[in-house]
């Protein structure tokens, strides 16, 4: 056992979450009758995470706003730019998925349903449903709920509350950058769980993903995940590359580990604990940026969602039919970025948003059950493009601001400085400061 550990231990993480991908994939297709009970080291895995995506996202929040060393003002630069950043990779990420599904043809003889499963197909909420979501009624049930937005809202209300208290505010700031250490040291010992949930995921989806079904809407699968490569490696690239000053491939060899584990388990807000370390050691992001921009995009950032609305529109457009004018490709990139903001972080929620797309183009919303079957394979592409937007917003928020792990000197008060910082990023940080004071 103990000669086990060591050869398991001698690899990198992302390493041996790659190889229980392939293993996962491997034992889907050959034993899928024994693979789908392998589903519970799956399943513990994501109970894991969940049970700390609450604790992490309030004890981070909150650490992050009481470490700013300024005004509130930054709080508020931070928020904004950070929105209007998603805002924006989102506008781009529906323009992508929508000129990919027009250009690359996709086949549109499936049969059209004549039933709606209204649990699947559920009305969105009002606009004045939204803004009034944001805000808790009752924390206690907000949290025992897992509404995640909400418990921001608390969190950033509950951090400037603290941070303009004077002295009374001081004592309770301490209480809680130890605990950012804790849940930090928590959430490292789970995440080296990750290539047993990955593996159990993963065979499991692929023993219970039929090979016909996966057959039949090859075409559509094949032109979302060219979608949401393109809209990665073209968009976020650029923005990354000029606007966060890293180098694409650096960008993305840093943060491979987030992006497995989202692959595998379809959930922005359950990959936070993993993309926050990602993007501190290897991108040198403090966590009092990243504490603030990972949880908000865990909600609001939805670049692939927006790709997978822009092409399962033109597809089922294509399945009806329609013939979509230029004013339609307008009204879906409008709507599809309004409504990509309402679509939480869990597995399966872009399909009811994409349902009020095709409201909007008068295209019939039954046609969603035409991609239920593959829903699964769809998230788990979408919502790696989404954490890596939350990656690269992260970093560009960092960037702009000049505030790097390796330089502000709250990190050493949260333990950070005991944990690993990309020496390379360091000094192209450094000299980026020095431009920056010259």
């Amino acid at each position: 056992m103990t000669t086990f550990v060591n050869i398991w231990s001698r690899y990198p993480l992302w390493l041996r979450i790659i190889a229980a991908l392939i293993l996962g994939i491997v034992a889907g297709i050959v034993i899928p009758s024994i693979a789908i009970h392998f589903k519970i080291l799956g399943d513990l895995f994501i109970r894991l995470i969940r049970m700390l995506i609450l604790p992490l996202i309030f004890i981070t929040i909150i650490s992050g706003i009481v470490s700013i060393k300024s005004d509130g003002g930054v709080l508020g630069k931070i928020l904004g730019g950070s929105v209007a950043l998603y805002l924006t990779t989102s506008f781009f990420a529906i323009s992508v998925g929508l000129l990919v599904a027009t250009i690359v043809p996709m086949p549109n003889s499936l049969s059209i349903p004549s039933n709606m499963d209204s649990e699947a197909l559920r009305v969105p909420p009002s606009p004045s449903e939204v803004f009034l979501n944001l805000f808790p009624s009752n924390i206690a049930e907000s949290m025992s709920s897992g509404n995640i937005i909400q418990v921001i809202v608390f969190a950033i209300f509950l951090g400037m509350a603290i941070k303009l208290s004077g002295s009374h505010g001081t004592r309770i700031s301490k209480l809680f950058t130890d605990g950012n250490v804790i849940i930090m040291r928590l959430t490292g010992w789970i995440i080296e769980l990750a290539p047993f949930g990955v593996f159990g995921l993963i065979s499991y989806t692929v023993a219970t993903q039929g090979a016909a079904e996966l057959l039949g809407l090859a075409g559509l699968i094949g032109v979302a995940f060219l979608a949401y490569a393109v809209h990665t490696l073209v968009v976020i690239g650029l923005l990354v590359h000029f606007a966060g000053g890293v180098p694409v491939y650096n960008f993305f060899a840093g943060i491979r580990e987030a992006i497995v584990v989202s692959f595998s388990t379809a959930s922005s807000s359950g990959t936070i604990p993993v993309s926050m370390r990602n993007v501190r050691d290897n991108l040198n992001v403090p966590n009092h940026v990243s504490g603030i921009v990972m949880p908000l995009g865990a909600t609001v950032n939805m670049d692939g969602t927006s790709v997978f609305m822009g092409v399962c529109t033109v597809f089922l457009a294509g399945v009806y039919g329609v013939d979509l004018s230029m004013s339609d490709y307008v009204l879906i990139v409008v709507t599809g970025v309004l409504a990509s903001i309402g679509t939480a972080g869990v597995p399966g929620a872009g399909v009811i948003m994409l349902g009020t797309v095709l409201t909007a183009v008068g295209l019939p919303v039954e046609g969603v059950l035409l991609i239920i079957g593959v829903e699964r394979i769809l998230d788990m592409g979408r919502t790696s493009v989404n954490v890596i937007g939350d990656c690269a917003v992260s970093r560009i928020i960092s960037y702009k601001f000049r505030t790097f792990a390796s330089e502000v000197d709250i990190d050493a008060a949260d333990g950070s400085e005991d944990m690993p910082v990309n020496p390379v990023q360091v000094e192209r940080d450094r000299r980026a400061l020095q431009r920056g004071n010259a």
